[in-house]
């Protein structure tokens, strides 16, 4: 899943969440949640 769609799905349940919020929490944490962005090969690793 992309980013977009994680957070149109955090938004259905009622969490104001964008994709490129989503992608700068990478790696943190928030209210009990941790956010990890996985590395695909072929990627540029941090290009976000």
């Amino acid at each position: 899943m992309t980013a977009a769609e994680v957070a149109m799905i955090a938004q259905e349940l009622g969490y104001p969440v964008s994709g490129s919020e989503l992608l700068l929490l990478s790696g943190k944490s928030l209210r009990g949640m941790n956010v990890h962005r996985v590395d695909h090969p072929g990627e540029y690793p941090h290009r976000y």
